[in-house]
């Protein structure tokens, strides 16, 4: 089969790559739309490209034929030409996070033309916080969906509940038993002996959800103890400015070249708001705390009666300052044996999407 796959940020991206090589490896064709974001039309949005290119699976660039026009409004004429080129029979895509239901980004305008075409197509939802119907009506043939709590939203947001199956995330595959191996390595890299990492990874800056890091960081960063020490794993698409709250963590503030996903394994404590580095700690049984504040995703926590990774007990949480510093003078302990229980991280994802998208 010949089939068109996308995804414009990094988590989408992270999620349908090895999908995209399952589907390779079996014979079929693929061609792979990835978005850069170190361009002015992508700054604040994209990131795929550089996911691809880390994890050495082959795409091409939304902007590799010409095209230079906003990554979150593609035209249908583009789009167009991308079937009229290409002949997919099936569509494979992402899911970035756009609360508003108003973007058209490579990810919805395959899906849209598919349905336009009569194309079978499959939208990879591979977190909780992702989905959002679209304003334009654009539906997928089938959404391949982390757990039973998102299908439930989708399916109350109107999502057509027949088209949604539960396979989980292939990204976490690798996630399904206890990793070990890494830590000793990379806490000698960051020349680490016997202080408390605690790594804050930072969140995407998207429309109507994006939570106050600046501030929240500010937290940790006051009640550093001595014995501490602080990574901060700023998002790429994070432009907001932490100098001065950087500043004030002073000498238990590293700095590393490794990747989040690198350094997450040497960390004892990861901090987050609901990155997607948030769940990956939880499942390496590293002690992961969540920051969430009144407006955080407040409909998902509505809908959810809280957020799902903590409310089945993966994760701690937290609301104020003053209950992040007394969590974190606590003796924390992992929760991954829980976790992996509650959401069927069990790794066999990959193999769910490909027969979804063949089917």
């Amino acid at each position: 089969m010949r089939i068109l796959a996308a995804a414009m940020h990094p988590g989408p991206a992270e999620a349908i790559a090895p999908v995209v090589s399952r589907l390779r490896d079996a014979g079929h064709t693929v061609e792979l739309i990835g978005v850069r974001n170190d361009t002015p039309a992508t700054r604040n949005h994209g990131g795929s490209a550089h996911l691809f290119e880390r994890i050495g699976v082959e795409y091409s660039e939304l902007a590799s034929d010409g095209y230079d026009g906003d990554v979150v409004q593609i035209p249908d004429d583009y789009a167009d030409s991308l079937f009229d080129n290409f002949a997919p029979d099936r569509v494979l895509v992402g899911c970035s996070m756009d609360a508003t239901g108003e973007f058209v980004d490579i990810e919805d305008a395959l899906v849209h033309v598919a349905a336009r075409r009569g194309v079978r197509s499959v939208h990879v939802v591979e977190s909780w916080v992702v989905w959002y119907p679209r304003k334009s009506g654009i539906l997928a043939s089938a959404y391949a969906v982390f757990d039973r709590t998102i299908a439930d939203v989708m399916a109350a947001r109107g999502a057509p509940s027949d088209a949604i199956v539960i396979t989980g995330n292939p990204a976490l595959d690798g996630y399904a038993m206890p990793v070990s191996g890494s830590r000793t390595s990379i806490r000698e890299q960051l020349r680490l002996n016997g202080e408390r990492l605690i790594v804050y990874f930072g969140q995407a800056r998207t429309p109507r959800s994006t939570p106050n890091d600046p501030r929240t960081l500010g937290w940790i960063v006051d009640d550093l103890a001595s014995e501490d020490r602080l990574i901060f794993a700023r998002h790429p698409r994070d432009d907001r400015d932490y100098t001065e709250v950087l500043a004030r963590a002073g000498g238990k503030l590293l700095t590393t070249d490794l990747t989040s996903d690198e350094v997450v394994y040497g960390a004892d404590v990861a901090v987050s708001h609901y990155s997607t580095m948030a769940l990956k700690s939880a499942l390496l049984d590293i002690p992961t705390v969540l920051i969430l504040e009144e407006n955080d995703i407040l409909d998902l926590r509505r809908e959810c009666g809280g957020y799902p990774l903590s409310t089945v007990g993966g994760a701690y949480e937290v609301n104020t300052a003053p209950q992040l510093a007394a969590l974190l003078r606590q003796e924390l302990s992992g929760k991954a044996a829980t976790l992996r229980a509650a959401v069927n991280v069990d790794g066999r994802a990959t193999e769910r999407i490909a027969e979804l998208v063949l089917r």
